[in-house]
């Protein structure tokens, strides 16, 4: 790259400085031209010397090996720091204390959060840092920008419209922020995306129509959007395997079409208006690690095709209007964390043998199922068992002694049942038990002294029983 001097005067004596330092004579071009080949990046300042005196022209270049000039990409970060009161960013690392005119590509590589490669900024990665503010037009300029993680910040304000000028973005992350007004339709032109994330609940409006984006890996949208159904154009995504629209307002029944989405790893739908049945076409999501449709309206049988799902880790279906029993899901044996409470329209059953066979399960949450008769034997072998959660069922029988084995048992929940006979004696199995609640039901006896001396206990509740 050449930097030139158009009409240099006759018996001036011109330099060029990178970074305050003298670069070679320069060469002559047309006429009064002066011309500096240059090849690294840097700031450069021409001064002009007339007998003693010594002056920099007006105005500073910047050169860089990028697409985009280091002015703009300087600017465009000056703006982000100053909407979004950067003086009280949790880290800003070799960011300006007092800003200079312009810095370097590689200057700017060494701020926080920002990642220079062949000469231009491609990352901007803030996540949690403490940005509060609005969100600058000027970020639109970076046009070879590849990942935007502005993820769990207070933003505030809409997308930008000058933003649809980032063609080159892979990643769009902006989950957990308090951005408002439509969520961006231009981000259907962006080719390259395979991660789009955008939740707030002061997001308003439609849901844009992003099917034709075939590298879409990531896709989360949840706000306060227009109700309507689960987009028949999110079907249409090859690679997807991370879905959530949570919290958004949707409506209508799970569609057929999630069976053809067989790369699936994680499906969520929870805190919506759904109802009807889960398609037993789920099934055929045999990847899936996480299944979320809690807190909707579903209703009918679960169905079988549920326990085809082995590689599940993270199973949440409470609160909804499910009918029926339970179909066997023994084979779940990857599940560590399974919660089908509140939803007492089950038919009346007691806890079932299979889940004996789910041995990685932390944590279970039956509660308010319409569970009968004794605690099943079965849960003994839940060894790895951190919540167990069991309340407002109709469960009878004593409170079973291996309860008080389970070494990794923290919260125990056995309150509004039908509990009769003495406590267990001997807690000494349960080193990591807090919290304990077993009031509301009809036991006798008395309280036993090893379970009051458990060193982690800090909540226990027995009220309602007949001590």
């Amino acid at each position: 790259m050449l930097v030139t001097l158009s009409g240099s005067q006759h018996g001036t004596q011109y330099q060029l400085l990178r970074n305050g330092a003298n670069m070679a004579a320069p060469q002559m071009g047309n006429g009064s031209d002066l011309m500096w080949p240059v090849t690294q990046e840097g700031s450069y300042t021409v001064t002009a010397q007339l007998g003693s005196c010594t002056a920099p022209m007006v105005g500073t270049a910047t050169f860089s090996n990028g697409l985009v000039s280091d002015q703009v990409e300087f600017n465009a970060l000056k703006e982000l720091f100053q909407s979004t009161n950067g003086a009280n960013w949790a880290n800003k690392t070799n960011w300006p204390v007092s800003w200079p005119a312009s810095a370097s590509a590689s200057e700017m590589a060494t701020w926080y959060g920002v990642g220079v490669e062949n000469g231009d900024i491609q990352t901007i990665w803030l996540q949690g840092n403490n940005l509060i503010g609005t969100l600058p037009p000027g970020i639109g300029n970076l046009t070879q920008l590849r990942v935007l993680n502005m993820r769990a910040n207070l933003v505030t304000g809409a997308i930008p419209n000058e933003w649809s000028a980032l063609v080159n973005l892979t990643e769009f992350e902006f989950f957990h922020t308090s951005i408002s007004g439509p969520l961006p339709g231009f981000l259907k032109n962006f080719n390259h995306l395979r991660w789009i994330t955008i939740g707030s609940a002061n997001l308003t409006g439609p849901v844009p129509d992003y099917g034709g984006l075939p590298a879409l890996r990531v896709l989360g949208l949840e706000g306060n959007l227009t109700p309507g159904p689960v987009p028949s154009w999110i079907g249409t995504l090859p690679s997807l395997a991370y879905f959530s629209m949570a919290n958004s307002k949707r409506t209508g029944t799970i569609p057929e079409w999630v069976g053809n989405l067989t790369g699936l790893i994680s499906f969520n739908l929870s805190n919506n208006q759904l109802t009807g049945p889960i398609p037993a076409s789920i099934g055929n999501c045999t990847w899936l690690t996480a299944l979320d449709l809690g807190n909707n309206q579903l209703s009918g049988n679960l169905p079988a095709a549920l326990n085809k799902l082995t590689s599940l880790t993270r199973l949440v279906l409470q609160t909804n209007q499910f009918t029926g029993t339970w179909p066997y899901l023994g084979d779940l044996v990857n599940l560590q964390h399974a919660d089908l409470s509140a939803t007492p329209t089950y038919d009346r059953a007691p806890i079932p043998e299979w889940v004996g066979n789910l041995r990685k399960l932390q944590y279970l949450d039956l509660n308010n199922t319409n569970r009968s008769g004794a605690i099943t034997p079965a849960l003994a072998n839940l060894s790895s068992i951190n919540e167990l959660r069991l309340q407002y069922n109709q469960l009878t029988g004593n409170v079973p002694a291996f309860l008080t084995t389970l070494p990794a048992l923290h919260t125990l929940f056995l309150f509004a049942n039908q509990l009769s006979g003495e406590l267990p004696q001997n807690w000494s199995g349960t080193p990591q038990l807090y919290y304990l609640q077993i009031s509301g039901n009809r036991l006798t006896g008395s309280v036993p002294a090893s379970l009051l001396a458990l060193p982690s206990l800090r909540f226990a509740y027995f009220h309602s029983n007949d001590f």
